[in-house]
């Protein structure tokens, strides 16, 4: 993770994104406030952020698979 955040060559999916916040904000031990939980999800926009999509689930499968 520190290497991603240094190089800035991290990638996330619109999804982890939204899994993110919902955990962030629900399901932690101390949740989050919807300002904190914001600036948190904020920080990962500077990664590529991908929108998944039906070919992106295969691509993951086939990743996966290799």
């Amino acid at each position: 993770m520190e290497n991603l955040w240094n190089s800035g060559a991290g990638v996330v999916s619109t999804q982890a994104l939204q899994e993110l916040a919902v955990n962030l904000r629900r399901k932690a031990k101390n949740p989050l406030d919807a300002r904190a939980t914001r600036e948190v999800v904020s920080d990962y926009l500077a990664w590529q952020v991908v929108v998944n999509g039906g070919d992106a689930v295969l691509e993951a499968l086939d990743l996966e698979a290799r």
